[in-house]
């Protein structure tokens, strides 16, 4: 009779732990936020299967002292779950390492094989004090555990668990105490002691407990993380709906803006019917004075005024269309009237930039019922042939896979061929560029060379035609009275401007007037342009380095001038 009663605690006991398990793996599967620990999931799985396993072998155990394979099976499971549970314990403050892990694996080889060996040799107590000596070296070294990690994580689930451990270890200790007492050799079951039962029992009472803790720790982190992500959420709808309106009002800012860009263009096509409106309209007032009463003419000029008009109307309308604010609704649309629309708008502009537009659309395309079918019939066995195909498996073949996988690659090779020569094209015309403008600068620079040393015989001579004030050098202070001369006859403002440069290059100092001074193209300003366009920071250095500088020259009274009173 009492085999049976200690088998119905344990299937309670395992029965308790498997109904936790199914209900916390529905749980977390069902809201994968956050992912239980293996070690947790893999040590409830060890101990059902462990109590499962000892419940059924106490039903049909004999001798105690030399009992069936399974019970070492079953103790192999205990101690899985056990060191399982302490490497959970372990994870929670730090990473457990792959070759620790291999170790605790090892070790469980190792238990088997002891136990087993203690199976067939050594006796009930000697068995049981194993099983209970392991368990106080990892229920202590899991209290430690826990207690470091209870200085970080507050978390009261944590505390039970540690406690309910500290209980465990209590009733493992009594257990060891009830064989250290007990003075005959336990043969049968029936021959346990009640205490040894009593606190094996609710060692894994303990246990069971344990798991529980465990359980509801997962589930207070689930918690925590579904009102983390809800949050989240709704910081993401708040930004989502942000950048909606910045995406709002920044296509409502480039509409505004494509109004300026457009404005050019609008006024040059609307300046042109205006015009002619006007010119019609002197020619009928002129006809109207001088009493001409040719209907015909008269007629002629209204027409043409009409159809200016009606060009106006046109444009107008088109950008009222583009920058309606009002919602759109879905009504056909022939594209080909929509691109006559915007050609006198895009013309203009187009011709400016050098951009010939070609049209080659179908004037008078049919919308009747009779096209309509034509060209659904035409669709149909357009469809009709590729299913065909497809049925046929020509998307399979292996001849013709590759030749599509050769025609990419063609088309592959030959965009690269094209990209390599246009590159050695742009690169050849930069060196021709270059060459140029060097032969150019080197050109006027040795000009400049042999004009200043003939003029200055070897010496610097200062151009006394420029006046510049004089300062005191002690006192740094200077004075004279100017006045800015009018423009000279057919000149618009007072003053000449003059670009020039002065760099040192690699060798030699660049000291020369730019070319754009007297409305010229200047080769090394088209060379500063590609190099600060090139998007390089040191092609922006030297274009820096080397940039123009700007000069205003006036003629000026001198008033007065101490420093030089003979002016």
């Amino acid at each position: 009779m009492l085999k049976p009663l200690i088998a119905l605690y344990f299937f309670v006991l395992a029965a308790i732990q498997f109904g936790l398990l199914i209900g916390l793996f529905h749980y977390h599967r069902s809201r994968n936020l956050v992912r239980p620990s293996p070690y947790w999931m893999g040590s409830l799985i060890a101990n059902i299967t462990a109590l499962f396993v000892f419940g059924f072998g106490v039903i049909f155990v004999d001798d105690v002292s030399r009992p069936a394979f399974n019970f070492t099976i079953a103790n192999t499971l205990f101690y899985v779950a056990a060191i399982f549970q302490w490497l959970f314990c372990k994870s929670l403050s730090q990473t457990v390492s792959s070759r620790f892990d291999l170790m605790t694996k090892l070790s469980i080889v190792i238990f088997f094989v002891v136990f087993e060996l203690l199976r067939h040799y050594a006796n009930f107590e000697i068995r049981t004090a194993y099983m209970v000596g392991l368990a106080l070296l990892l229920f202590g070294s899991q209290i430690h555990q826990l207690s470091l990690i209870r200085k970080v994580n507050s978390s009261p689930q944590l505390t039970y668990l540690q406690y309910a451990t500290i209980v465990e270890l209590s009733f493992a200790v009594c257990r060891l105490i009830v064989l250290a007492v007990g003075s005959l050799a336990i043969q049968r079951v029936e021959q346990l002691p009640q205490a040894l039962i009593f606190f094996t029992i609710a060692q894994l009472v303990a246990n069971t407990v344990a798991y529980i803790a465990i359980g509801s720790y997962w589930t207070e982190k689930m918690a925590l993380s579904s009102a983390a992500f809800s949050n989240e959420n709704e910081v993401i709808k708040k930004l989502l709906l942000e950048r909606d309106e910045l995406i709002a009002s920044l296509l409502k800012a480039n509409k505004t803006a494509a109004t300026g860009a457009l404005s050019a263009s609008i006024a040059h096509e609307l300046n042109q019917p205006i015009t002619a409106i006007s010119l019609n309209t002197e020619f009928l007032k002129l006809k109207m004075d001088k009493g001409v009463e040719s209907s015909s003419e008269i007629r002629d000029v209204i027409l043409n005024i009409e159809h200016d008009n009606q060009r106006i109307s046109r444009i107008v309308s088109t950008l009222r269309n583009i920058f309606k604010q009002d919602q759109a609704e879905l009504t056909p649309v022939n594209l080909n009237d929509l691109i006559q629309d915007l050609m006198p708008i895009v013309t203009p502009q187009a011709k400016d930039c050098g951009i010939q537009i070609y049209l080659k659309n179908n004037n008078a395309p049919k919308y009747d019922q009779q096209s309509l079918d034509e060209y659904m019939e035409l669709f149909k066995k357009f469809k009709l042939k590729v299913t065909e195909a497809e049925a046929l498996g020509y998307d399979t073949l292996p001849k013709l896979k590759k030749e599509l996988e050769k025609k990419k690659l063609d088309a592959q090779n030959l965009q690269i061929a094209i990209k390599k020569l246009i590159e050695a094209e742009i690169k050849r015309k930069l060196e021709e560029s270059m060459k140029i403008a060097k032969e150019k600068a080197e050109k006027n620079a040795k000009v400049e060379k042999e004009k200043a040393e003939k003029e200055t015989k070897g010496g610097f001579k200062e151009d006394d035609r420029f006046w510049k004030p004089t300062f005191d050098q002690e006192k740094l202070v200077g004075s004279a009275v100017i006045r800015p001369m009018p423009a000279p006859d057919g000149e618009e403002f007072p003053y000449a401007k003059v670009y020039s440069y002065s760099f040192k290059g690699k060798q030699k100092y660049y000291i020369e007037n730019s070319l754009t001074t007297i409305g010229k193209k200047d080769p090394l300003a088209d060379l500063n342009a590609r190099l600060w366009n090139s998007g390089i920071e040191s092609d922006k250095d030297i274009s820096r380095k080397q940039k123009r500088r700007t000069t205003y020259i006036m003629n000026v009274l001198i008033v007065k001038d101490p420093a030089r009173p003979e002016l």
